[in-house]
């Protein structure tokens, strides 16, 4: 994994830190730890980016996100789960969203993070959410289908992150988290093979599992992560 050079990207802009938070919330599944990791990522290849308190003012929740954070955790397509398993309510959004910008903004300010660690976590932290949908609550809360409609990653109830983003690249549509998810897609093949790393062993067998969910409800859509 090559590290960026400082200089290299445009500076922090408020359009940038927004796309980062409010990408990071799907990616993350509910989980505040992961989330922090990856703006711990951005930072790692962008280690010149600064946050000002003019900046972090100019990120705060203006109404049009904040319909679009409504939308996304109240449709039933995609609700988001917190770690105790309470999906966020309307009233919830704009405090969940401010904190997160906090938390950015602290891993902004912060030195950067060897991005091999954060990788390692990622992939783990990844699987983990997975499994817990999947496997350990038998699929995501999602509204039934409607006749004709079509099974997306937004209405399937047994959608994995990790297939989805890592195995078949599918894009966020912002740079950093694309690395990151490129990162991931480079090493985890290697990272979970080995066998003296705990966490990665624990990672692929729950993996296995996921998997066995995954290709049972997607029968026309073998998926090879091995």
């Amino acid at each position: 994994m090559e590290e960026e050079k400082p200089g290299q990207y445009p500076p922090l802009t408020a359009d940038k830190a927004k796309a980062i938070v409010f990408a990071t919330f799907p990616l993350s599944q509910g989980d505040k730890l992961a989330q922090r990791k990856m703006f711990s990522y951005a930072k790692s290849i962008r280690p010149d980016w600064v946050m000002t308190d003019e900046l972090v003012e100019d990120v705060g929740l203006d109404s049009a996100l904040e319909g679009k954070m409504a939308n996304v955790v109240l449709s039933g397509n995609h609700p988001r789960e917190n770690k105790a398993g309470m999906i966020l309510t309307q009233g919830s959004v704009g405090e969940d969203f401010s904190g997160a910008v906090a938390t950015f903004y602290q891993e902004v300010t912060n030195s950067p993070i060897d991005k091999k660690l954060l990788v390692r976590d990622l992939i783990a932290d990844f699987i983990r959410r997975d499994h817990y949908f999947l496997v350990e609550k038998g699929g995501r809360p999602r509204t039934p289908l409607k006749p004709g409609e079509e099974l997306t990653a937004q209405n399937d109830p047994y959608h994995s992150n990790f297939v989805y983003y890592v195995v078949e690249n599918h894009s966020t549509r912002v740079e950093e988290l694309d690395e990151m998810l490129s990162d991931m897609r480079k090493n985890y093949k290697t990272l979970l093979a080995n066998p003296d790393d705990q966490l990665m062993t624990e990672a692929k067998e729950k993996l296995e599992e996921i998997m066995g969910v995954y290709d049972k409800h997607h029968p026309q859509e073998p998926v090879a992560v091995g």
